[in-house]
């Protein structure tokens, strides 16, 4: 008798927790869709956020007053264009980051010092190279929502502009990252001063830590905008007559037709 009860036990346990697992398994399967079409959504609505933003902007500087829902319109059909250049950008930088890993791994493995040396420097420079083009693409959404380009061209437009403005485009990128981490750091020394860690590590520390990003965020898409039109103006001799002409007639698109007018007029 106690054999065949501890058998019944035995067999009342495993389906509870094959019951069990397969309810783990189907709440972990609904969490990743939902967390998927969540982050989904998001992006597509940052993106889209942003390419506005950049709109608003070309446009008050074409002199004219923005309409919001017309900035989010455009930013919203221009969306595939700024995703698909930020994935070609990111796929590639990927890529080289698989194979550079992999050649450093090895290298800083071996036991000869001299490989070990070499690795290290593959890896700093291979850094220096991701900063490089980082810098270079800074001015990618503007590109877009400005001339109207596919991801490929925006992506050599934006390497064609930024290559004797490099310094320029990081100074400004460095400058706005400085000024905002040094305002977050005098906000963390404020709530240790009033609460302590326990103040920093709690649901409205964190918000108050993030809440400067409300200004940030719109600061640096506006900065980018700012400086691209900066470097058309000096290098270009961008007006304000072609600035309208790009931003409101999608049929044009060769370069002589979109500066036929540099010379004789100046930028607003």
């Amino acid at each position: 008798m106690a054999s065949l009860s501890d058998g019944s036990n035995y067999g009342q346990s495993a389906y509870a927790s094959d019951a069990m697992d397969d309810k783990t398994t189907a709440n972990m399967t609904k969490f990743m869709i939902q967390f998927t079409l969540e982050y989904v959504a998001f992006m597509f609505i940052a993106i889209a956020g942003q390419a506005a933003m950049a709109y608003a902007t070309a446009e008050m500087y074409a002199a004219r007053e923005p309409s919001w829902s017309a900035c989010l319109k455009k930013g919203f059909t221009r969306w595939c264009d700024i995703f698909g250049a930020a994935f070609l950008v990111g796929f590639g930088m990927g890529v080289c980051n698989i194979f550079i890993q992999l050649i450093a791994v090895n290298l800083l493995a071996s036991k000869t010092s001299f490989l070990i040396f070499l690795g290290f420097l593959l890896l700093v420079a291979y850094y220096v190279v991701i900063v490089y083009v980082m810098v270079s693409l800074v001015i990618l959404t503007p590109v877009i929502m400005v001339e109207g380009t596919g991801p490929i061209k925006s992506i050599k437009r934006c390497w064609e502009l930024s290559w004797d403005n490099r310094c320029y485009i990081f100074c400004t990128a460095f400058c706005l990252s400085l000024v905002y981490y040094a305002f977050q750091l005098v906000l963390y020394l404020l709530l240790s001063a009033i609460g302590g860690t326990e103040a920093v590590f709690s649901w409205w520390g964190a918000l108050v830590l993030i809440s400067p990003s409300i200004i940030y965020l719109p600061l640096v898409v506006i900065a980018e905008t700012v400086v691209y039109f900066n470097i058309r103006v000096q290098h270009e001799g961008m007006n304000n007559s072609v600035l309208v002409r790009e931003l409101y007639e999608e049929t044009v698109n060769s370069k002589e037709t979109k500066y036929d007018l540099v010379e004789s007029q100046q930028f607003v």
